[in-house]
């Protein structure tokens, strides 16, 4: 079993929780195909409004994962490939809300003020992104009480972040 599988079901078996993860279509040949099989989890894409169909494939997705299902399973097995990031938020907030609060983050301003798309759910953009937010910026990314996840080197470690009550970064590797 996985080390983050091990984690997340350890968490599902004492909090109330929904589990995430925030796929990039640029780094997943085929991710629509996966998505959109049947018995795939429900999931909505992270960019607004119809895209072309180039676009729609390089798109991030957000998808709820429920930890005994195939999909899952394949997920855990594209681990040290850049597939995205996983999270856990408390089971209250619905799929449309943990959409409008990772929406949040897509765009970025630059230091000449221009917009920029951000690839925070590349895991390797995650960890160094996160170590360098101040208060503020922490308590933009983590407003939903939620936990996220990143692969580390080759998938097989993983590192977890969530702020504490003191708004401060915490870090566990799992």
């Amino acid at each position: 079993m996985n080390k983050l599988e091990e984690h997340f079901r350890r968490v599902a078996g004492t909090e109330q929780v929904k589990f995430y993860a925030i796929l990039d279509g640029a780094a997943i040949p085929n991710l629509l195909d996966k998505l959109y099989t049947e018995g795939a989890p429900r999931f909505e894409c992270l960019y607004r409004g119809e895209l072309e169909p180039d676009m729609a494939e390089v798109a991030p997705y957000l998808v709820e994962l429920d930890l005994d299902s195939e999909f899952f399973q394949w997920l855990l097995s594209g681990a040290g490939q850049a597939w995205g990031i996983f999270c856990y938020c408390d089971a209250s907030l619905d799929l449309a809300a943990v959409r409008r609060h990772f929406r949040k983050l897509n765009v970025v301003s630059g230091p000449d003020g221009k917009m920029l798309m951000f690839r925070y759910y590349d895991p390797r953009v995650l960890a160094m992104f996160l170590a360098t937010c101040d208060v503020v910026q922490l308590s933009e990314v983590f407003a939903t009480r939620m936990s996220l996840f990143a692969e580390r080197d080759d998938g097989a470690r993983w590192k977890g972040f969530c702020v504490s009550t003191a708004s401060e970064l915490v870090t566990i590797n799992i």
